[in-house]
């Protein structure tokens, strides 16, 4: 008896996992080594880092971007709609800009791989995750990561724009690619929005945002403090201000000891 083809979501599930050894052994070698790589850079550069939580993230954080792209890659929906620069904002903030730089470059090459070797792909996701971390380092508020979003999506269309120049595509595949790259930013933003509460609850973090949100004067702890002990207050307020200097002075987490 014949059964009609399995299709929707089953049959995507299916074909997640219907893919020839040869790719999964070589992938499989080069996420190992990116994981290795990544493993040493920590034990040598930043030796704090290298804990259980800090290694759960990159892995959850590398898996997820994985998945969602090799998923993307069977529905044949364009490579351009991954937000993985999400995943290099979340690393820039959970963890620091150098360790979210170096995942960027091996997840961008590895979502290029999984898109047929797709350079273009690639050099899109690192340079819009370059451009997002820098832009993640400049917001102050978890508001400001829209901005960083609009960022990241204009330096995403010039980098599309420039690829379908240089491999002079008909105008209406342009069109559809610089559209889905500008896009591209302000939805990496909103993902990153969602994703951090979730990072910080689960592993009980407090992010530079929520540092400044709570050195936000209009906080109702501080008013409250003003009203009441305003000595204490302005002494609070020095006192933060010698800590937050002394910490820059000697590469210290500045706004933690505010």
């Amino acid at each position: 008896m014949d059964y009609p083809p399995v299709t929707g979501p089953a049959a995507l599930g299916g074909e997640l996992f219907q893919t020839s050894w040869r790719f999964l052994f070589g992938f499989g070698i080069l996420l190992v080594s990116f994981l290795v790589m990544l493993g040493i850079y920590l034990r040598k550069y930043h030796p704090r880092l290298l804990t259980r939580s800090s290694l759960f993230i990159l892995g959850l954080i590398t898996l997820a971007t994985i998945i969602g792209a090799r998923m993307v890659a069977i529905a044949s929906y364009p490579g351009y709609i991954i937000p993985l620069a999400s995943a290099s904002m979340l690393m820039a903030i959970l963890l620091n800009e150098e360790i979210a730089l170096f995942a960027t470059v091996f997840l961008a090459f590895l979502v290029g791989i999984i898109f047929d070797l797709r350079f273009e792909l690639s050099l899109f996701f690192f340079g819009g995750g370059t451009a997002a971390i820098y832009a993640v380092s400049l917001a102050r508020t978890r508001s400001a990561l829209i901005k960083a979003g609009m960022i990241t999506g204009l330096v995403n269309g010039c980098i599309v724009s420039a690829c379908s120049l240089i491999s002079e595509e008909p105008f209406f595949f342009l069109r559809d690619n610089l559209l889905w790259g500008v896009i591209n930013g302000p939805i990496s933003a909103m993902v990153t929005i969602g994703g951090l509460p979730f990072f910080e609850g689960l592993f009980g973090l407090t992010t530079n945002f929520k540092f400044l949100e709570l050195a936000d004067l209009s906080n109702p702890l501080m008013k409250s403090l003003l009203a009441r002990a305003p000595g204490t207050h302005h002494h609070s307020l020095l006192v933060g201000n010698l800590a937050e200097q002394a910490a820059d002075a000697i590469g210290a987490n500045a706004l933690l000891a505010r």
